[in-house]
Parts: C-alpha cells; sequence; structure tokens
C-alpha cells in the first residue's frame, strides 16, 4: 500500500530550461509539483523521488526514469529538473503524447494517476489534475520559465487566459511588487485593477463604472461613465461636480457654503445661487439675456463695477437702476420712457456758458442742428458771485429774481441787472419728447 502520509496533489508547471539538445527536442526540462500528506496538508522537507515516462496513460513499462535523492520541499511546492541526472534521449519526443507518474519514498510504487507531456515548441504542457477530483479534467497550463518574454503575430489573442470558476473573487491574472506593495490583477471582480502600496487604488469596468480612482490619503475620489454621470468627482471637503447628466452638462456644489450652479440645462445656459442668501442668477432664458435676484437689503439683482470707479446695479431693495460714472451716470442711445404709459423721453440735453458782461439777460443760441420741437425747460442755474447756484424762478431778494424763455431761435435767460449775476457760470437743461 501507498503510505498514507505522503501523495503528489498536483503537476503545476513544466517547461523548457535550457538548449544542449543534439536535434530540435530540448534534453532539460523544468518541472514544478506540489506535495501534501494524506489529510491535504503540505509537506515541508526532503524527499526521495523517481520520476517515470511512460508511451501509455496505464500499464507498460518505463521509457525513461530518473532519481532524485534530496529533493527539497517547502510548503508541498518543489522543483527539479527532468534530464539533470539520466538525459532525456531524442527518441523519446517523437510527437507521440508522453505519460509521467512520479514516486515518493517510501511509497513501492508509482502513481496511479499519470500526466500527459506534449512537445510543442520547446516547451510542455501538463495535465492540471489533483490526485482524484481533477484526475479527468481537460483543462491545461502552459509552462512558463521566468522571466519570460515572446512576440506572436495573430489576428487572435495572442494570450488568453480564464478563470472558470463560478465561486470565489479569484481573478484571471494577478501580479504584484513586493517593494512597492503594488498589486493588481486582469479578469476578477473587475476587468482591471490595481493599487498602489499607499492605498491609491483604480479599476476599470465594473457594474457601476466604466473607470473609478481614488487617493487614500487624501480621501478625493472620482469616476467615469457611471449610471448617472459621464464624469463624476468628489474631494474630501465633499465639494462635488459632474459632467454630462440627464439635467446637466456640467453641475458644481461646495459643500461648505452650499452654494451650487451648473451650466446647460433644458431651459438656462447658466445657473448660479448663494444658498445662504438666496441669491441667485441665470444666463440665458427664453425670457432673459441676464436676470438676478437679490434677496434682503442692499442686495442687489446685477452690479457691475469699472477700475476706473464707474459701477452700477439693477434691482436693489429701494433701486431699479443705479448708476454712477466720472463723466455719465447713464448713457442711454435712443429713447427712454419713464414708467410704462408716459411718454417716452429721446433726449436730455445741459447747455452751459457764461452771462453777458452787463444788462439783464443773456441771449443763448441753441446747438447746432438742434430741433426745439418738443422740448421742454427743466431747469435753468446762475451761479453768482457768492459762489451760490440760483434755480429757475428763484426770487434772491425783493427786486432779483430768476427766469428763462424758450424762443424758437434761441433761449433768453433773464435775471436782475446786477453785477452779482454779471459773467457768472450758467446752465440750461433741455429734455426732448
Amino acid at each position: 500500500m501507498r503510505s498514507p502520509n505522503t501523495f503528489f496533489a498536483a503537476l503545476l508547471v513544466v517547461s523548457l530550461i535550457s538548449g544542449y539538445a543534439l536535434s530540435n527536442v530540448p534534453h532539460l526540462i523544468n518541472f514544478q509539483g506540489t506535495l501534501t500528506d494524506s489529510t491535504g496538508n503540505p509537506i515541508t522537507g526532503t524527499r526521495y523521488i523517481r520520476f517515470f515516462l511512460y508511451a501509455d496513460s496505464t500499464g507498460g513499462i518505463p521509457l525513461w526514469m530518473e532519481s532524485h535523492s534530496t529533493v527539497e520541499i517547502t510548503d508541498g511546492l518543489f522543483r527539479i529538473t527532468l534530464g539533470s541526472e539520466d538525459l532525456l534521449p531524442d527518441s523519446l519526443f517523437d510527437g507521440s503524447v508522453l505519460w509521467l507518474a512520479i514516486q515518493v519514498n517510501p511509497d513501492p510504487m508509482p502513481f496511479s494517476q499519470r500526466q500527459p507531456l506534449h512537445t510543442v515548441s520547446y516547451s510542455f504542457h501538463s495535465l492540471d489534475a489533483d490526485r482524484a477530483s481533477r484526475a479527468d479534467s481537460a483543462d491545461y497550463a502552459a509552462g512558463l520559465s521566468l522571466p519570460y518574454s515572446g512576440s506572436a503575430s495573430s489576428s487572435s489573442n495572442v494570450f488568453s487566459v480564464t478563470n472558470t470558476a463560478s465561486t470565489g473573487l479569484g481573478a484571471a491574472i494577478y501580479g504584484e511588487k513586493s517593494s512597492l506593495g503594488s498589486s493588481g490583477y486582469l479578469g476578477g471582480t473587475y476587468g482591471a485593477f490595481g493599487e498602489y502600496g499607499n492605498g491609491n487604488k483604480g479599476y476599470m469596468g465594473s457594474s457601476n463604472y466604466g473607470v473609478y480612482g481614488s487617493h487614500q490619503s487624501a480621501g478625493n475620489w472620482g469616476d467615469l461613465g457611471d449610471v448617472d454621470y459621464g464624469v463624476y468627482g468628489r474631494h474630501n471637503s465633499g465639494n462635488e461636480g459632474y459632467i454630462g447628466s440627464d439635467q446637466f452638462g456640467v453641475y458644481g456644489k461646495n459643500n461648505g457654503s452650499a452654494n451650487w450652479g451648473y451650466l446647460g440645462s433644458g431651459s438656462l445656459g447658466a445657473y448660479g445661487k448663494h444658498t445662504s442668501t438666496n441669491n441667485y442668477g441665470q444666463l440665458g432664458s427664453s425670457n432673459y439675456g441676464v436676470y438676478g435676484s437679490g434677496n434682503g437689503a442692499n442686495r442687489k439683482g446685477v452690479q457691475g463695477n469699472h477700475s476706473s470707479g464707474n459701477y452700477g446695479y439693477l434691482g436693489s431693495d429701494s433701486i431699479g437702476v443705479y448708476g454712477h460714472g466720472n463723466d455719465y451716470a447713464g448713457y442711454f442711445d435712443g429713447n427712454v420712457k419713464i414708467g410704462t404709459t408716459g411718454t417716452s423721453i429721446s433726449e436730455i440735453k445741459v447747455i452751459s456758458g457764461t452771462t453777458a458782461s452787463s444788462g439783464m439777460y443773456t441771449q443763448i443760441s441753441y446747438p447746432a442742428s438742434y430741433d426745439t420741437s418738443n422740448t421742454l425747460l427743466l431747469g435753468a442755474q446762475i451761479q453768482s458771485s457768492f459762489g451760490y447756484w440760483y434755480a429757475l424762478g428763484t426770487h434772491i431778494t425783493s427786486t432779483e429774481h430768476l427766469y428763462c424763455i424758450l424762443l424758437p431761435t434761441n433761449i433768453n435767460l433773464y435775471y436782475t441787472s446786477s453785477p452779482s449775476f454779471w459773467n457768472r457760470p450758467y446752465r440750461i437743461i433741455l429734455m426732448k419728447m
């Protein structure tokens, strides 16, 4: 009977080691296998192992045999070189299938589960089988010597690995860089997964995301192509944004202030909201090019400032339109109407100059090409020698007064004949309806 404490558990890899061949067939083969005891526990220690090659899967006499007296085994794994003790003859490799069996001391007979070897371009394949339950498996594993490199020209996949297990999380291919603590795999829970030693990780092809990435220490993460967004990103502060949703082209929100905004919705080109004050604005709607809403005292719907000091705003708690300018507070290229039913104003004109050097009136000409039709006098002022501006209709004293008459060809500004009004600045304000 076979010893109950030792048996061969799996043939893992068989591959070419060198080219000492006298022909195109190799004489040395790397071999790797595992040994477990009768309870399935891996063996550690030294064993005497013999290897046999047969022409058939059962029966017959060995075509070749070799003994290795001190095979080192660690956690069940061992590696030896077939042909290192007794050379593998060329005649063995004529294209026929060879069957490998092993005998572990003190077992008197080779294991009955022989494993097939196929020569393919200087490498061999081994049936991946355990002692009993996988003996009839048709799965094969290609033998590779590390480091490995190669090239091929093919219209189909050059290298393909499939994990057919229906349970567990094992991947098709796994790799690890031990010095960096980085690892990754292909064909597992995700199509591709990678993680650096500091915890930064990313993957492609999951049930939730096309691409996902996270920075471990910063806590930032983002993804491409999830069920709701084309691109999504989140900072550890809670600030977040995305591109390409069913509602917006671009969306962003500040977590601390809760202010938020977006570009490209079904109704607006752009929208922004200041959450704590409830102020908001929008660009490009069906009703407005620009719209702003200010909520509360001293807040404006829209405000603009220039570096020269000019500024203005629309929609405050007390004023609809306000402007301040170093030259003009406001300029309108076209008629201006005050009130929905009022008459439109086409122009407000200020005429200034200096009064006559004597007499009781000054005759003032209209500006060149000025149309006097529908013209109203809004006001007239003269600055006295004392520096005061006296307005139209002012009775300075019981005998001093100021008034103005609009004539078709000119304006007459009347005042008391007094040196106080001679050679003094004046202003005439006209309005055209």
